[in-house]
C-alpha cells in the first residue's frame, strides 16, 4: 500500500509542510514536502520536462481560490528558481528512485517534514488515511 498526499484528509493546519506544485496559471501538478526553509522534495517524474513551479506551502484546499481558502492566511506561495535536482540513479521506466529537489526563490515560514527513520518503526504497520 502506498499513502499519497490525495490520501491524506486535509485539516486545516494539520500538514502545513505540504506543497502543492502549481503552474503559473494556479493547476495543481504535483506534490511534494517541505524539508529546507527553501527546499521541497517531490517526484522526479513531475520535474523530468524542465517544469518551473509555483510552490503552495501550506494551502491545503486547492479547489477553492486562495480569496475563498480558510486556510490561506498561513499559506505562502514562492516560485521556484533554477532547474530540479533529480536522484541520479532515476529510472523512468521503472520508476526506481522516483525523487527530485527544487528551490524556491525565497525561504518558506512553515514548520519542515520531518521522518522518523528509527530502525524498525512502522514496519508491520499498514499506512491508512486519518479519520477526520
Amino acid at each position: 500500500y502506498t499513502l499519497s498526499l490525495h490520501d491524506a484528509l486535509p485539516i486545516s493546519g494539520r500538514y502545513p509542510w505540504m506543497v502543492s506544485l502549481q503552474s503559473d496559471g494556479g493547476f495543481h501538478s504535483c506534490g511534494g514536502a517541505l524539508i529546507t526553509p527553501t527546499h521541497v522534495l517531490t517526484a522526479a517524474h513531475c520535474v523530468t520536462e524542465g517544469q518551473r513551479y509555483v510552490a503552495h506551502v501550506s494551502r491545503h484546499d486547492i479547489n477553492v481560490p486562495p480569496a475563498d481558502d480558510a486556510t490561506a492566511p498561513a499559506a505562502e506561495a514562492i516560485q521556484q528558481v533554477g532547474d530540479a535536482v533529480v536522484h541520479p540513479s532515476y529510472n523512468p521506466s521503472t520508476i526506481g528512485y522516483d525523487f527530485a529537489v527544487i528551490t524556491l526563490e525565497r525561504a518558506a515560514v512553515a514548520p519542515l517534514a520531518s521522518l522518523d527513520l528509527t530502525p524498525g518503526f512502522g514496519e508491520g504497520t499498514a499506512a491508512t488515511p486519518h479519520p477526520s
